[in-house]
């Protein structure tokens, strides 16, 4: 959530459409029989509960580390899906052949912002 240092997103540069081999969910990635497939398995509410609580503990080992900290901003995704719309623009410069569905993150973005604010 602390953007200098990561990022409960990811923090990686996934080549288009939605690329999720190298994120810690991906199956290939963690012995927990966690597998993500997609940004909407980890941004987009309901989530698989295994991936909640990690997101979770995450959350309270942020805040935990730097809530004694006068300079620090919190966000919750850089990038991220949104409102789950995808420009034709950004469709074409990707090169894809057509519209994707990174669903709505909206709900997610606001359910990390909630647990943050009830953790502190």
């Amino acid at each position: 959530m602390s953007q200098s240092c990561s990022s409960m997103a990811g923090g990686f540069t996934w080549p288009p459409p939605d690329n999720v081999e190298g994120h810690p969910f991906h199956a290939a990635n963690n012995i927990n029989e966690i597998a993500i497939t997609s940004i909407v398995d980890y941004q987009v509410l309901p989530l698989d509960p295994r991936v909640q609580e990690l997101q979770e503990i995450y959350l309270r080992k942020v805040v935990d580390t730097v809530a004694d900290l006068p300079n620090v901003l919190y966000e919750v995704a850089n990038e991220s899906s949104g409102g789950g719309s995808v420009d034709q623009g950004f469709v074409d410069a990707l090169g894809l052949s057509g519209p994707v569905d990174w669903g709505d993150s909206t709900a997610w973005q606001y359910w990390a912002m909630d647990f943050v604010r009830r953790y502190e």
